[in-house]
């Protein structure tokens, strides 16, 4: 499990470090957003509630400090758009 859940966060940070880097090049808020949606929190849910059960305590932790990190850029984001 733990492998798992180290291979979700992983390909999840590519996809926000993407994302960063798109957004550097002029991509709007909006676009930031949908793609997070749609790439980002699908690898998150896909299939979570068949193995959330077998998570540990580390693992939910990990996946808490990763969601919030992601949040925190996706709220960056919409902050500089309104400025």
């Amino acid at each position: 499990m733990h492998e798992h859940v180290s291979n979700v966060i992983s390909s999840c940070s590519q996809s926000v470090h993407a994302l960063r880097i798109l957004r550097t090049h002029g991509l709007t808020a909006a676009s930031v957003h949908i793609i997070f949606k749609s790439v980002v929190v699908a690898k998150l849910v896909y299939a979570a509630s068949s193995w959330w059960g077998f998570a540990t305590a580390d693992n939910d932790y990990k996946l808490s400090f990763a969601v919030a990190s992601v949040l925190a850029f996706v709220n960056s984001t919409t902050k500089l758009s309104k400025n």
